[in-house]
């Protein structure tokens, strides 16, 4: 997220929580005159403003969350590997479920501890040079997910195909 879209998000946050605040300053602090209500305003804001920041760093943060993870690995297959839907389009026999399978597997062989956690299955669906599991069983499922993704988006591509024909 660019530095740009983030002050805008905490902006939104901040008007939408401290709109009330300067009427509700004067309320509990009639003693107060304009510069010290101002103050105080801008001390409310101030600290919404640190909590907003506070709960997008850990939304960033936690933007590695499982859905996170396989929509970015997706992306770079796209990207970076070129594996767009017109190349998935030849791989209309299960391939990309089965090489998540795969790679599912792997991920649980290594979660129980097993020692031939990184054996290739012999349903890999391609040739063995595209075999590359890591030894991080999340990167291995984060490497599922995105093929399960790439499946259903093939399918679905078919279905609307065969709507439209």
């Amino acid at each position: 997220m660019s530095d740009k879209t983030f002050r805008q998000q905490v902006r939104t946050i901040v008007t939408g929580l401290c709109e009330d605040c300067p009427k509700k300053v004067a309320e509990e602090h009639p003693e107060y005159d304009g510069e010290t209500r101002n103050e105080c305003y801008g001390q409310c804001q101030e600290k919404r403003i640190l909590a907003a920041h506070n709960a997008e760093l850990d939304r960033i943060a936690e933007g590695t969350d499982g859905i996170a993870l396989i929509a970015q690995e997706r992306n770079r297959q796209i990207k970076a590997e070129g594996w767009t839907e017109e190349h998935d389009k030849q791989h209309s026999r299960g391939e990309l479920s089965m090489a998540a399978t795969c790679y599912t597997l792997v991920a649980v062989d290594q979660i129980k501890k097993y020692p031939s956690a990184e054996v290739m299955p012999s349903f890999w669906p391609w040739h063995h040079l595209w075999w590359k599991p890591t030894k991080d069983p999340i990167r291995n499922l984060v490497k599922a997910g995105a093929l399960i993704a790439a499946e259903i988006d093939r399918i679905q591509a078919y279905i609307q195909a065969q709507k439209g024909s």
